[in-house]
């Protein structure tokens, strides 16, 4: 049904930008109030429901003088008593008529204002089935009041047991990850024991839609909603053929890339053909230098796996998410977010470790032993720490017991460093009789002030305003260039506050209050560069390291003091701690890979190739273990040592690699 159209008022949030022009236009209906005519229009009493709504908002987006306020507020009083006296007049006869005259902007109104004015007490369960029957896609506005639902409970079951709107709002309410979104009121005639069938049926359809499928997919049992692995399975097998059917044999990213070895003067070199990218390493470099504190080195320095704070580069993080993979598709509500960066750096590192094991090999290193040597020789060695023991997969055995052998070792030498932190010994007849699980974010630090994370306003609001590319300042309206955020916009432009629209300069004086950016001798806008970098650094990883020196440090720790940054002191940063619960388990995240528990519980995948693929991503998820315990030594037995800046500290790592000296000298990076 195409319903009319009406240009009415709406109200959406008090901090929507129409909100300025809507109370230009309020002001002139209430302006005429005192002619109003009463007349047969649900959309003009519908419209001074949003009136209503935005007069009591405040005149904060216009020039009215308090008296002013104050009469246009007097004014909006009298609404509810013309809008009562229309509803008052909806009965039986009339409802579907009304309801079908409504524009699609007012239809979510309407049911708020059919229980705010009790409504439905005048209606009959009979007539409200007649239209729900006839608009049935009603039912994502009914079920958000429960009076409603309560009142015509039977008939709205009913209703949903054969709606083609259900599946949605079923997914909405258990499974879909969604913000400030209000409760779905289910009615009790429908039972929980009902939606499994629903959505089997759902899953069934020639036309599903592959987000929800995704969402069944990996969604977990409850109690709310319960969901059989036998469903899951039916909607995964679903899902591949709806989305092999769509993409058919193209790269779902877009992107291809290939990792190759050749003689390069470079370590590394990148080639970009539209969207193909081919990067080459330099083999030379690769099998000349095979000792293995050099193989775990090339693993932060040639395939940069770390960056210059040793933070793990293969984690998702929020400002890698960009604003149209947010509004786009289908979140479960404890899904781990694959963005698209994200997705191809997972694929990316694992084509790196793959190539670079069977180069190893091929020249008779196998990194298992490396991972051993790390942790019986090397760290009684370097650090005089003793306890630790490793014992690799054997290398003729299948990848389902390397899988297997990988991930329990792993667990193991976690165990060893929390008791080696907790007690400053390993007790090797402790550990034996110990059966606690592994915690990724209870695994402690020996450092003090290890990681910082935003907690206060100022720090959160500073990293919207200055990097977000939905910031209100990231342009000028004289500028022809388009910028991704206020710090490119002011990095490249020179901008002056009478060069932005009067309504961005609240935040520029925000901004400037609290000396983010200020005011040059020549009227420019400038960064203050030691807190908007770290802002930067906040912003980009989603934490920072805050045992670091000179200006920055003092930043750091003002914002500690005043709580806008919170100290944890853990071995894995947050972010790391997430990556890690989605690869190896489902603790944290629906979609987690389970890793660990699929080998330990023999639900593995019966496909080699998957095997293969599983293994090697234990791989390189056990390299991240041992350069973090590493990082950890280090910096316990070299305080001095500071987290500099990037470009401070690659002139300090540059000869790990280019001085010619000799690979047997080299350690695993200390920083």
């Amino acid at each position: 049904m195409e319903r009319p159209s009406f240009d009415g008022i709406e109200f959406y949030s008090e901090t929507d930008w129409s909100l300025g022009d809507n109370l230009q236009r309020s002001a002139l209906i209430l302006d005429s109030l005192s002619n109003y005519v009463p007349c047969n229009s649900i959309n003009e009493v519908i419209q001074f429901y949003n009136i209503q709504q935005i007069i009591n908002c405040g005149a904060r987006l216009v020039q009215w003088s308090d008296e002013e306020y104050k009469r246009y507020q007097d004014r909006a009083k009298e609404l509810p008593a013309f809008i009562g006296k229309f509803l008052g007049n909806i009965t039986d006869n009339n409802l579907l008529e009304i309801y079908e005259s409504i524009t699609i902007e007012y239809v979510d109104d309407f049911w708020e204002l059919f229980d705010n004015y009790n409504v439905y007490y005048r209606i009959t369960e009979n007539s409200f089935y007649k239209l729900l029957c006839q608009h049935d896609s009603a039912l994502y506005y009914i079920l958000r009041h429960r009076k409603i639902v309560n009142k015509y409970d039977e008939k709205i079951a009913s209703v949903m047991r054969s709606s083609k709107h259900t599946v949605s709002i079923i997914s909405m309410a258990f499974l879909e990850k969604q913000e400030n979104v209000s409760r779905i009121y289910f009615p009790v005639h429908l039972s929980k024991s009902e939606y499994e069938q629903i959505l089997q049926e759902y899953i069934n359809t020639a036309d599903c839609d592959l987000g929800i499928l995704h969402l069944i997919a990996i969604a977990q049992n409850s109690d709310d909603c319960p969901i059989s692995d036998k469903l899951r399975l039916s909607a995964r097998k679903r899902q591949h053929e709806r989305f092999k059917g769509i993409m058919g044999n193209r790269s779902p990213s877009g992107m291809d890339f290939s990792i190759t070895f050749d003689h390069i003067a470079d370590n590394k070199k990148l080639e970009q053909t539209g969207n193909t990218f081919k990067i080459t390493y330099d083999i030379d470099w690769l099998t000349d230098n095979l000792d293995y504190p050099t193989v775990l080195n090339n693993f932060i320095y040639v395939f940069e796996q770390f960056d210059f704070c040793m933070r793990s580069k293969l984690v998702s993080v929020d400002s890698k998410i960009s604003s149209l993979e947010r509004a786009v598709g289908t979140k479960g509500k404890k899904e781990y977010l694959l963005s698209y960066s994200f997705t191809v750096l997972l694929s990316l590192f694992q084509h790196q470790v793959y190539a670079y094991y069977d180069i190893l090999q091929m020249h008779g290193i196998f990194l298992e032993d490396v991972f051993k040597w790390f942790f019986e020789q090397y760290l009684k060695q370097e650090f005089n720490v003793y306890g630790f023991h490793f014992n690799p997969p054997s290398h003729g055995s299948s990848y389902i017991e390397k899988c297997r052998t990988l991930a329990s070792e792993m667990e193991g030498v976690l165990k060893q460093y929390r008791m080696y932190v907790n007690d400053g010994e390993i007790n090797r007849e402790l550990f034996e009789i110990s059966s606690e699980h592994i915690v990724f974010n209870n695994l402690p630090s020996m450092n003090t002030d290890k990681y910082a994370y935003p907690s206060g306003l100022i720090v959160r609001t500073a990293m919207h305003y200055l990097f977000s590319d939905q910031s209100s300042v990231l342009f000028v309206p004289s500028s022809k260039k388009c910028y991704h955020s206020c710090y490119e916009l002011l990095t490249h432009e020179d901008c002056h506050l009478s060069d932005f629209e009067k309504w961005q300069q609240p935040i520029l004086q925000w901004l400037i209050k609290n000396n983010f950016i200020f005011i040059d001798n020549n009227g420019a806008l400038r960064l203050e560069y030691k807190k908007v970098e770290t802002i930067q650094d906040l912003y980009e990883h989603d934490v920072i390291c805050p045992n670091c020196s000179g200006a920055r440090k003092l930043v750091i720790d003002n914002w500690v003091q005043n709580g806008e940054l919170t100290i944890e002191n853990t071995l894995f940063s947050k972010p790391e701690q997430d990556f890690l619960n989605y690869m190896l388990n489902k603790s944290a995240f629906s979609n987690g890979l389970d890793l660990r528990n699929k080998y330990s519980h023999s639900t593995y995948s019966s496909n080699e190739l998957q095997q293969l693929s599983d293994y090697y991503q234990l791989l390189e998820i056990m390299v991240l273990v041992v350069v973090k315990i590493n990082d950890e030594f280090c910096l316990r037995d070299k305080p001095s040592i500071q987290k500099n800046y990037k470009s401070e500290l690659e002139d300090e790592i540059k000869p790990a690699y280019c001085d010619g000296s000799s690979p047997s000298n080299r350690h695993v990076p200390c920083r």
